[in-house]
């Protein structure tokens, strides 16, 4: 499979889908919805998706349980962190590079993404950005 195919494909609405799904079981949630149920939440707003201000998020009702039908549900994503419980708002700031680095060696030794949120007191999408190097590089 060539590079150009392969990214192509990751950026079709089939793509997105997988992603989610991948994203989601990283993270420890549960993802049942199927594809067809997937792009038809997303409705008109599917161009819109994204994490910025005025774009568009998939929702879980009271950020818990799985990503299924009836719990979820399409919401800016400003709307979408004012509904997180304030037990899963836990600071970041108490990372810096060198605890990164220990998190990533964790990771790298099969520890998952949920464990190390847990060890290192932080949530699961700040080890899933730091395994991906999306922050703290």
């Amino acid at each position: 499979m060539s590079k150009e195919y392969r990214n192509s494909w990751l950026r079709s609405p089939k793509g997105r889908f997988y992603q989610h799904r991948c994203n989601a079981q990283q993270r420890g949630v549960p993802f049942t919805l199927t594809f067809e149920e997937w792009i038809n939440l997303w409705g008109d707003k599917y161009e819109k998706r994204g994490c910025k201000e005025g774009d568009y998020v998939m929702c879980r009702q009271g950020d818990v349980g799985a990503y299924e039908a009836g719990n979820v549900f399409i919401d800016t994503a400003k709307a979408n962190i004012s509904q997180v419980p304030p037990s899963k708002m836990i600071s970041s700031a108490k990372i810096n590079r060198a605890i990164a680095e220990e998190i990533r060696e964790d990771l790298l030794l099969g520890a998952l993404v949920k464990t190390c949120a847990e060890k290192y007191g932080i949530s699961r999408q700040s080890v899933s950005d730091i395994k991906w190097r999306r922050t703290w590089l």
